[in-house]
């Protein structure tokens, strides 16, 4: 605006110069024929004049082409202002558009923080809600837990205390065994006597152990193997200076439905070792041998080196109850198979499976 009104005052200062006739005066535009058929009473004061119009026309031309010039430099600024004004237009309609735009994104935003509080105000309420559930439903198990552990306690005491009983109650029937026995004087009846009294035994070791064991339901046999063959040599004093007892045992821990039938098993053996195996005071050896293969398979072995089963012996048919009872437990107890070795001494082998007794 300020270079429009500099070239606006600029061309006023041309246009005001007093000494110029009229660009419309005729008198102005005399050619130079004309100028010479003037005569003599004008003089000198008309040829003056004539150069006095003269001059004037070259300043009305110079002042015609200077405002040719401020017109074109006139219409150059009007028309770069009409673009800058039309610059300006167009940025602030750009401007108002980008702040309706902004305004409508800044609403869409609350709409979506709105959305998303009522969102998170519901989440947190239901998480609110299941902690609660969730912290009701874990006191609940605790109780249920510890009622639980404390009736599980009481069994297990009650257990105990069933395996002390029964422990009690055997070894008042094998008392009672050996009492009998010093009154019989039929060594038969008494030889059986003190077998009932080792079976009975055998079996009150078993509840001994479990008894005073952490563990009421599985018997470390390898322990029980020793406490018993400890147990017979003790009651066969007689063949112990001349009889050794060897064991090999796994470590392992047995349920009491196949511990009892191996321990009765191992009793009878033994007991038929040390009392028929070797003759007089002839020396020898037995052993005991008890393995845990492959696919929970067992193995018990129990040999001797003595002078072995006679060979007409029908170990299958024998009268005999000792026999009897390790063929039926072996076979129908633990449901194995029992090979007998006359070679060398006696040996019985005994294979069976742990098929998840209790």
């Amino acid at each position: 605006m300020n270079s429009i009104r500099t070239m606006t005052t600029i061309g006023d200062d041309y246009l005001s110069t007093e000494n110029c006739r009229p660009i419309g005066d005729s008198r102005g535009f005399l050619d130079e024929p004309a100028r010479g058929l003037i005569s003599g009473d004008r003089g000198a004061s008309s040829v003056a004049e004539i150069d006095s119009a003269t001059e004037c026309r070259r300043e009305n031309a110079f002042l015609i082409q200077q405002t040719l010039k401020y017109a074109e430099d006139m219409a150059r600024v009007y028309e770069e202002e009409r673009m800058r004004r039309k610059a300006l237009e167009t940025a602030n309609h750009e401007l108002k558009a980008e702040v309706l735009a902004r305004k409508e994104a800044e609403a869409a935003l609350r709409e979506i923080q709105q959305d998303l509080e009522k969102r998170v105000s519901e989440r947190t309420n239901a998480l609110t809600a299941a902690n609660r559930r969730l912290q009701l439903e874990i006191s609940q198990r605790e109780q249920t837990e510890e009622q639980i552990t404390n009736s599980l306690r009481e069994k297990e005491v009650l257990l105990s205390e069933v395996h002390h009983r029964v422990k009690n109650n055997l070894q008042i029937i094998s008392s009672l065994l050996a009492l009998q026995c010093e009154r019989v004087t039929d060594e038969t009846v008494r030889g059986a006597l003190m077998d009932s009294q080792g079976r009975i035994r055998s079996m009150a070791l078993i509840h001994e152990q479990l008894y005073q064991s952490g563990n009421l339901s599985k018997i470390d046999f390898s322990r029980h193997v020793d406490g018993l063959a400890q147990a017979l040599l003790k009651t066969h004093a007689d063949r112990a200076a001349s009889v050794v007892v060897k064991t090999s045992v796994d470590q392992v821990f047995l349920p009491v439905g196949m511990a009892l039938p191996c321990s009765l098993i191992i009793n009878e053996l033994l007991t038929n070792c040390l009392k028929h195996a070797f003759p007089a005071d002839q020396r020898g050896e037995v052993r005991i041998d008890f393995h845990k293969g492959e696919n929970n398979r067992f193995s018990l072995v129990v040999s001797d080196s003595g002078r072995g089963l006679p060979k007409d012996l029908d170990w299958r048919g024998a009268q005999s109850l000792g026999l009897r009872l390790v063929v039926n437990l072996a076979e129908m107890q633990l449901r194995g198979k029992l090979e007998v070795s006359r070679s060398e001494g006696t040996t019985f082998k005994i294979e069976f499976y742990n098929r998840g007794q209790d």
